[in-house]
């Protein structure tokens, strides 16, 4: 609903203040970023509700600011600096609008380059207190490099690869607006490898950016509307390209959410300049509906089977692994979505083949992050599903390893003692020796367990082995010191080691 809200309101922006003498553009422009499938994730990804917000605030805010310049109305100029106020609360991709509106004003209202610098100051003054409120509250964000790659895509790379890999992916941006496929949930960590300027295409992307620049300046001063496009494309762009601050993601399809809208006013000015070129109207209107025709069905038909990818997380990460196999999180997502696809009901006989499945997808994950604890954590609940204790306790030693405080590994730990000890505990007097091997693992994996090192002080005490069964029992009392039976135990010991 609230995207459907925005593109109402897009519309009307592009029809009264844009494009006013064609608004077959305003059309075309509101369709286009409509029905674009990269927009699929903003839209059925509740988190992406910001980005939406952020759109629609941003949008209001210029109809306000048009608005006041027409009729000198104070209450338009509230509005329009409230509404300013919501989109910088929603996303502080509305900073951009200190540059924009003046731009825009210059462009499509005839003022000198002064004037549309005075239009923007009672903006500048909201997004002034804005950054004050923020800082005050969150201060300047984190002092330090956050040490996992999943939160700091460039931890492994050196300086030029850096650099060479930011640019790169800035033609991402640009193949997925014009081609949307293959369309992924994540783009993180080893998504896209790293690079170095012996690359070529970083250089094509540094061509190709750099005469987009080159281009808006020239157009700017031409105060033609293109310009305005390519510089709400490249702004927004520069705010999520890692250049500026690193922003915790290589790229994300809804971190070009914004600058998707000055990607499509080109694509519609140049599908109208390419009809203007058709002298016969009705021709041109035949071939402007065969055009549309051709963008809705062509979007739509990748737009309806990307929702449906985007029912769950479980079928999301299924189907991301094989278009993103190199993401360490999309496989270990996928690996935990084979795990709840075993645990329902329908699927009890397939229960043994999707847990097996899941570490597929677990061992591709560690495989690219040899620190990925999820990925170890998870693939340890995958073996001992399959009743695998040793392999899943193999698991988990790996993730204590990494992350030894990790607020899951106790109660795995415990799980696993307890199975361990169940074991053991049905051995029992029978082959003493091959219970103390299990409790010995009951109490590596759960030492706090005082129950199970009286057992196997006990069992100890049964071949004979009085060291140690004493250090068990001694063990059971720093555990429970009012343990009366391993008091009784040590007494029996005395005289017999």
């Amino acid at each position: 609903l609230f995207y459907i809200l925005s593109m109402v309101i897009l519309l009307f922006f592009l029809r009264e203040f844009i494009f006013e003498k064609n608004p077959f553009i305003a059309f075309v422009v509101t369709l286009l970023f409509l029905i674009h499938p990269i927009h699929t994730e903003v839209v059925a990804n509740v988190k992406s509700r910001d980005e939406i917000l952020s759109f629609l605030f941003i949008i209001l805010t210029f109809i306000k600011s048009f608005r006041y310049i027409e009729t000198k109305e104070r209450k338009q100029l509230y509005l329009g600096l409230f509404y300013y106020f919501l989109a910088l609360l929603s996303k502080e991709y509305a900073i951009t609008l200190v540059v924009l509106i003046p731009m825009l004003v210059y462009i499509k209202r005839n003022s000198s380059i002064k004037q549309a610098f005075f239009s923007a100051l009672p903006f500048l003054a909201v997004a002034a207190i804005y950054l004050l409120i923020r800082f005050s509250i969150v201060g300047k964000g984190a002092s330090i490099e956050n040490p996992d790659v999943l939160n700091n895509p460039f931890k492994f790379a050196s300086p030029d690869e850096k650099w060479a890999t930011k640019l790169e992916i800035l033609n991402h941006y640009l193949r997925l607006l014009f081609y949307p496929h293959p369309l992924s949930s994540d783009y993180s960590y080893n998504t896209i490898p790293y690079t170095n300027f012996s690359n070529l295409r970083v250089w094509i992307s540094i061509g190709i950016h750099l005469t987009m620049i080159v281009t808006m300046v020239i157009l700017f001063f031409k105060r033609n509307i293109l310009a305005f496009a390519l510089a709400f494309y490249l702004i927004h762009l520069l705010l999520i390209s890692n250049f500026l601050m690193d922003i915790g993601a290589t790229m994300g399809e809804r971190l070009v959410y914004h600058s998707s809208f000055g990607f499509c006013i080109a694509i519609g000015m140049l599908i109208a300049w390419t009809l203007q070129q058709i002298k016969k109207k009705t021709t041109a209107n035949a071939v402007g509906v065969i055009i549309a025709a051709i963008i809705v069905l062509w979007c739509g038909n990748i737009t309806i089977a990307r929702n449906a990818e985007w029912k769950n997380d479980t079928s999301l990460f299924i189907a991301d692994a094989e278009k993103v196999p190199n993401s360490v999180l999309v496989n270990g997502n996928a690996g935990k979505a084979y795990i709840d696809l075993s645990e329902l009901p329908e699927n009890k006989e397939k229960e043994k083949e999707l847990v097996t499945r899941s570490i597929y997808y677990f061992n591709r994950s560690v495989a690219t992050h040899k620190e990925y604890v999820n990925g170890y954590l998870n693939m340890g609940v995958a073996y001992f599903k399959l009743k695998n204790y040793d392999k899943a306790r193999e698991c988990w030693d790996r993730a204590r390893e990494i992350y030894p405080s990790n607020p899951f590994l106790k109660r795995n730990m415990e799980l696993l003692g307890r199975i361990y000890y169940n074991q053991a505990m049905d051995f029992g007097m029978k082959q003493p020796k091959e219970a103390i091997r299990l409790l010995e693992k009951a109490v590596e994996v759960d030492p706090t367990n005082a129950e199970y090192w009286y057992n196997l002080g006990g069992a100890s005490f049964t071949i004979q082995d009085f060291k140690k069964a004493r250090a068990a029992w001694t063990k059971t009392l720093e555990l429970k010191p009012d343990y009366e039976q391993a008091r009784q135990g040590l007494a029996a010991i005395e005289g017999k080691e």
